[in-house]
């Protein structure tokens, strides 16, 4: 869990560190596994429990001291000019950042395009994560990490699943 931590937090720095180069006030030219439920389970019911059982676990890990490490990492190493949060969405884990700086309108599509562009080359990077969560909840986990301004408004948003 310290290596999913440590790779996440370096991960959304990373983005971060981008989106505030976008904001810089510089002139950039840049555009930028099987289970067989038993005779007496329904088919359908045994899905919903497996997958309120992998939500549980993701909700744990997120309201535990790895999920309160994870943000808090997160913040500093954003110069603290972010907030950080993890919401657990079915078996999807959702990293939100929010921007506690105001963005200008008029850069507000230059930092979109960099943030999209850095979740994007972020890809292999966020793979081994998404393989990690899987074992340790043991299931299919998803991990999607949102953008955000003060006022809510999304920026940019990418879900990493395993193997894609």
């Amino acid at each position: 869990m310290k290596r999913f931590k440590a790779i996440l937090a370096a991960a959304l720095a990373g983005c971060l560190l981008m989106a505030f180069t976008a904001c810089s006030g510089r002139n950039n030219n840049t555009t930028g596994g099987v289970t067989i439920p038993s005779p007496n389970v329904n088919v359908s019911d045994a899905a919903d429990a497996e997958e309120e059982s992998i939500t549980e676990k993701l909700r744990a890990l997120a309201e535990g001291a790895e999920g309160e490490a994870l943000i808090s990492s997160l913040e500093s190493s954003s110069g603290n000019t972010a907030t950080g949060s993890l919401e657990v969405e079915g078996n999807t884990l959702v990293v939100i950042c929010t921007y506690q700086e105001e963005i200008p309108e008029e850069s507000m599509d230059t930092v979109s395009e960099y943030l999209d562009s850095a979740l994007e080359t972020l890809d292999e990077s966020f793979q081994p994560m998404v393989a990690q969560l899987c074992e340790e909840v043991g299931g299919e986990v998803q991990l999607r990490v949102e953008y955000r301004t003060m006022d809510g408004e999304s920026l940019a948003s990418r879900t990493f699943t395993q193997g894609e």
